[in-house]
Parts: C-alpha cells; sequence; structure tokens
C-alpha cells in the first residue's frame, strides 16, 4: 500500500550522502560529481508508520495520497491514534498545522512515542530523559521487597540484576542519543541512587561516587554508553550503503542552514568525542570498524580507559 501511496508523489526529505572520504570530512559533501541524494518520507515498522516533510503542504500532499491508497486497499485510517509533530527550525515559532485526513483535522501533539523512545518537538533528549529515568525507576520499586531488600541473595546477583533489568531499561535506545552534560548528570544520579540504595550507603558516609561505582564493579552511566554508541556507529559501517541508517549518518539535508553562533550538538559531535575518550584514531576508526573483532577489541579496551 506505501508503495501505491508513493508512486507519483515527489514530496519528502531529502538527503544528500556520499559514504567514503571520511565521516567527519564535511568537505566531502561539496564534491558535486561524487555525491548522491536520498528521498526520505516514511519509516514503516510493523503496523506503525512515520511519514517526515518539510513543510505542512507537503505533509497534507503525502496525507492525501495515503489516505487515497488506504481507499482502494479497503483499508481505514485511524484518527484517534494518528498524531502531527511540527519540528521548527530553532527559534523559529509555527502555528499548529491542520492537516486534514478525510475531512477529520488530526491531533497535534509536543511529544510522539516510536518503538520505545520519545519524539518531542523542540527535537530535544529531555522528555526522553525524564521517561527513561520514569521507567528505570518503576523497574527498581518493582524488584526493591523482594531482591533489593533480600539478605538471601548475594550483592553480586543483586548488581548483576540490577544492570540487566534497571541499567537496560535506562539506557534503551542511548546509542542513538546526542547528549549534553545536563542529561548525563541526570542520568548518573539515578545510577548512583540506585546503587547506594542497593549497598546500603549512606549519605552521612560521605562515600564518592568513583567509589561507589568501583565497589559495585560497575560503569559509569557516560562510559557505558560512548561504548554502545562506538558499537552502533561500527555496525553502521559495516552496513552497505543503500542502508538507510548508513545514508542517514554520512548524510545531510538538502535543505535548510544552521543557525549563526554556537549551533546545537549533533551524533557526529557525540561520537567523535566517545572517539577521542577511547584514543580511536578520528582518521582510521571506520577502516578499524570494518573488522568487527578489532572494533569490539578496540572499544574494550579504550572504555576501560573512560
Amino acid at each position: 500500500m506505501l508503495k501505491d501511496c508513493l508512486d507519483g508523489n515527489d514530496k519528502g526529505i531529502r538527503v544528500n550522502f556520499r559514504t567514503n572520504g571520511g565521516l567527519f570530512n564535511l568537505q566531502r559533501l561539496r564534491a558535486k560529481t561524487k555525491i548522491r541524494e536520498q528521498l526520505v518520507r516514511e519509516l514503516l515498522f510493523a503496523d506503525d508508520c512515520g511519514i517526515f516533510p518539510h513543510s505542512v503542504e507537503d505533509l497534507q500532499s503525502l496525507m492525501d495520497s495515503f489516505a487515497n491508497a488506504s481507499r482502494r486497499f479497503d483499508l481505514t485510517i485511524s484518527i484517534k491514534k494518528t498524531e502531527v509533530l511540527c519540528q521548527p527550525p530553532p527559534g523559529v515559532l509555527l502555528d499548529k498545522p491542520s492537516i486534514i485526513v478525510n475531512g477529520q483535522k488530526l491531533k497535534t501533539t509536543k511529544t510522539f512515542p516510536y518503538l520505545g523512545s520519545t519524539i518531542s518537538d523542540d527535537a530535544q533528549l529531555d522528555h526522553e530523559i525524564e521517561r527513561r529515568i520514569a521507567k528505570a525507576s518503576s523497574s527498581f520499586e518493582r524488584l526493591k521487597d523482594r531482591v533489593w531488600k533480600s539478605h538471601d541473595i548475594k550483592l553480586e546477583t543483586k548488581i548483576a540484576l540490577f544492570k540487566a533489568v534497571v541499567i537496560s531499561t535506562l539506557l534503551y535506545g542511548g546509542e542513538t542519543w546526542t547528549l549534553y552534560a545536563r542529561h548525563i548528570k541526570k542520568l548518573e544520579a539515578f545510577q548512583q541512587r540506585s546503587l547506594r540504595s542497593i549497598m546500603r550507603v549512606k549519605w552521612e558516609e560521605k562515600t564518592p561516587h568513583s567509589e561507589v561505582l568501583e565497589r559495585a564493579k560497575c560503569c559509569s552511566v557516560e562510559s557505558i554508553l560512548k561504548k554502545r554508541q562506538l558499537q552502533w556507529a561500527g555496525h553502521i559501517v559495516r552496513m552497505d550503503d543503500e542502508r538507510l541508517p548508513k545514508i542517514l549518518l554520512y548524510g545531510e539535508l538538502q535543505q535548510g542552514n544552521r543557525m549563526v553562533g554556537r549551533p546545537r550538538k549533533r551524533y557526529k559531535d557525540s561520537l567523535k568525542d566517545a572517539l577521542k575518550s577511547c584514543n580511536v584514531p578520528l582518521q582510521s576508526w571506520e577502516t578499524r570498524a570494518e573488522d568487527r573483532a578489532s572494533w569490539r577489541t578496540a572499544i574494550h579496551t579504550g572504555g576501560s580507559m573512560i
């Protein structure tokens, strides 16, 4: 149905990309004869689909095509489950978009959950971080009486369960996050509260965070996230050039310019910081990442120094 819907409609987000020449070499995208173009219009996963255009007019055009295709396949669009999220450029205020489907106006939202993650209208991670902490806190509390307070379970077992259940919930999707210091501070604070509760470390003891991590044999949240980002980046490097994650990582938007002054951090900036922290050379990391075993060794060795 999506193929039938999108045939003949050229609306969407155009991305220029080039997978050779080095990820951090921005000049490689200025070679007009070597770059390629990709039109991104939809992300389909099971029975969920997101449609992405550059403007309200383009979105209305895509939704009209989607509604017409649905009728041809005798399917019904659930208006209650279909929402619109607008992400304007930084510093730009836009009115709520009015998108009509089958004569009904779609609801406009500020946050949108997709595949377990939260997408917000300001393109920031604050809502997602708060949601992940809330879910991890809920997981921690459910195990409090039967596990954390139990005297029959060894501390090593409790810590292992904490890593498997709570930390996994807390950092779900962290491979793709672009974090600021305020986000890391909140995540680290949650980890410290949880570990001190499990290990019965009282605040009066004034135990440093580093000592708590050492006694629990745990890595800091920042260290875990950096290693996960490097693992995910290596996975993308080994993908075929036609895969969408690789196109988006190695590409840039065809339309729009970054703001004057200090711009927002990009995923590439977080990745570069992780590479430097693990002492992986920026010039040769992609070549090394193509060999999975060598890349895992580099991450494990470099991650121990974070």
